[in-house]
């Protein structure tokens, strides 16, 4: 999915930030797709790379997911909320309305995907 696929975010309180969405091995077909991976929200680090999990937890995720084999399997990551909750330069876990909001975004992921895994 890409950043134009996801629906209207008018009310949500994060909607001023930066929104990271995936990272796949499967060339974007999400009908491919086994393992789908849904942390909780973006990271400075995943924002600067506009990747999700890659930030300081993110690194010590994907050492397991590659070292469990999971990483040569169909996967996409993703995150429950999209943006971060950014607040004086810092990053916070998201509000609950930013989990509300974004709920439609990682159902749909659900949806699409045929994964026999979810994390």
């Amino acid at each position: 999915m890409d950043k134009k696929s996801f629906g209207n975010c008018s009310d949500c309180p994060l909607k001023p930030q930066v929104r990271v969405v995936g990272d796949t091995n499967c060339e974007n077909d999400l009908s491919k797709v086994d393992v789908l991976v849904l942390a909780e929200a973006p990271s400075h680090e995943e924002i600067k790379k506009d990747k999700p999990l890659v930030g300081k937890a993110g690194k010590v995720f994907r050492e397991a997911f590659d070292l469990s084999g999971l990483s040569k399997l169909p996967y996409y990551i993703s995150n429950v909320v999209l943006c971060a909750n950014i607040q004086e330069g810092k990053t916070f876990n998201p509000p609950p309305e930013a989990v509300e909001c974004c709920k439609p975004n990682w159902q749909k992921l659900i949806e699409i995907t045929k994964h026999r895994v979810i994390i």
